[in-house]
C-alpha cells in the first residue's frame, strides 16, 4: 500500500515538474510520453523526449497507471483496484467507527458524560457548561438562548399563575358573593391575562429547555469531529479514477 502511495506521489510530482504524460506498465515500466488518443483497447503517444519521431501504441491491457500533465491520474490495473479499493474502504470504516466514539457527549440524568478513547469523563452543569464556553462557541450559544427561552417561560407561568390564582380568582369570587360587578368584571380580566400568560409560557419552556438538554448534540456535531483523509477509487470509462478526500 505504501509503495503504491508513494508512486502515485512520485508520478503526480514529476507531472507538476515537467508536464508531461507518464505510463507505468505492468513490467514496471515507466514511459514518459506525449499521449495523443485514448481508445477502450490502446493508448496512442510519442515519447516526451522526441515528439516530432513515431507514433507508438500500447494496449490497455498491459497498463497499471497513466497520470496526465493535468493532475488526473486512471488505474487500469482492475483486480489491483479491485483489491486496494476493499482494503481502503475498511481500513476507512475502522476508522470511522473508532472516531466516532472520540469526544462524545452523552446525557444521562443531570450528568453529560464526554467519551475519550481512553476514558469517560462525567461533568455537571457547571463544569459541562464552562468545557463547551471553550471549545466550542455553538454549543454554548445554543445551550444561552435555551435558557433565556426557559427563564422567559418561567417568568411567564410565575406571572400567569400568579393573576389567575392570587388575584383573578379571589376577585371574581368575591363579586359573586356579595355580588359585586366591578369585582367580578376585575376578577375576570386578571383571569383573562393570567390564563393567557400561562398558555404562552408553555412553547417558551418547552423550546427553551430542548435548547438547553440537546446543547451537547450541537457540539456532537460541530466540535467534536477530526479531520479525515481518505482514499477512494472508481471506475471510469477508459480506467480507473483516484481520488483524495479530507
Amino acid at each position: 500500500m505504501n509503495k503504491f502511495l508513494t508512486l502515485l506521489l512520485f508520478v503526480t510530482i514529476s507531472i507538476v515538474s515537467f508536464a508531461q504524460d507518464i505510463i507505468i506498465t505492468k513490467d514496471k515500466e515507466r514511459i514518459q510520453a506525449k499521449i495523443l488518443e485514448v481508445s477502450k483497447d490502446e493508448i496512442k503517444y510519442k515519447k516526451f523526449t522526441y515528439q516530432d519521431g513515431p507514433v507508438f501504441s500500447i494496449d490497455i491491457d498491459e497498463i497499471v497507471t497513466v497520470a496526465y500533465e493535468n493532475g488526473e491520474v486512471e488505474i487500469y490495473d482492475e483486480e489491483t483496484i479491485e483489491e486496494k479499493n476493499e482494503m481502503i474502504q475498511a481500513k476507512a470504516e475502522a476508522l470511522r467507527k473508532q472516531e466516532a466514539l472520540y469526544g462524545t457527549f452523552t446525557k444521562e440524568d443531570e450528568y453529560y458524560y464526554l467519551r475519550d478513547r481512553d476514558k469517560t469523563t462525567r461533568m455537571d452543569q457547571k463544569a459541562y457548561l464552562e468545557f463547551i464556553q471553550n471549545n466550542c462557541p455553538e454549543a454554548y450559544r445554543n445551550y444561552q438562548k435555551g435558557n433565556k427561552l426557559w427563564k422567559a417561560g418561567l417568568g411567564m407561568l410565575g406571572s400567569g399563575l400568579g393573576m389567575t390564582l392570587l388575584v383573578g380568582t379571589p376577585l371574581y369570587v368575591v363579586g359573586i358573593l356579595e355580588p359585586d360587578e366591578a369585582c367580578c368584571i376585575a376578577g375576570s380580566f386578571f383571569l383573562t391575562i393570567g390564563s393567557l400568560a400561562t398558555i404562552g409560557s408553555i412553547p417558551l419552556l418547552v423550546v427553551g429547555g430542548i435548547k438547553r438538554n440537546n446543547s451537547y448534540e450541537v457540539y456532537n456535531e460541530h466540535c467534536k469531529n477530526p479531520q479525515y483523509l481518505s482514499f477512494s477509487i472508481n471506475a471510469k470509462a477508459n480506467g480507473v479514477g483516484l481520488a483524495l478526500n479530507f
